[in-house]
């Protein structure tokens, strides 16, 4: 079995909640044996803006050193499904952890899907919240 993770990030737009969130994935670990390949942000609704220096374009060159991709991939029809589609068609790892620009992952989160997809040979895991 392929023991690579993309986490992917659907966000509208390149809004503070998102980097909140892109910094709590930046150094989450993942389960024996695994490895997170890429954190991938899909923004819904958007269009690339060609030779700018966005801040999402900031982000990937500094996060470069970390050891893990940071890619971005545009979606135009509005929806998080679309957001999703385009998410699991871009995505470099096997298994995919996904989560929204508004929500800030815990720092085990990867840890302990992975953990739970070694342990029990689950296709599919899913993780809870907190409030």
């Amino acid at each position: 079995m392929d023991m690579t993770a993309s986490a992917v990030v659907c966000a509208r737009s390149e809004s503070v909640p998102l980097f909140r969130c892109l910094e709590a994935l930046s150094d989450q670990p993942v389960a024996d044996g695994w490895q997170l390949k890429e954190i991938l942000v899909v923004l819904n609704e958007a269009k690339p803006l060609k030779g700018q220096a966005t801040d999402l374009s900031r982000w990937q060159k500094s996060a470069s050193a970390l050891g893990v991709e940071h890619n971005v991939a545009w979606e135009p029809q509005r929806g998080i499904p679309f957001a999703r589609n385009t998410g699991m068609k871009n995505a470099l790892g096997t298994w995919i952890a996904f989560t929204d620009e508004d929500c800030v992952p815990d720092r085990h989160w990867i840890l302990a899907l992975t953990a739970a997809a070694s342990r029990t040979g689950a296709h599919v895991v899913a993780g809870g919240w907190e409030i």
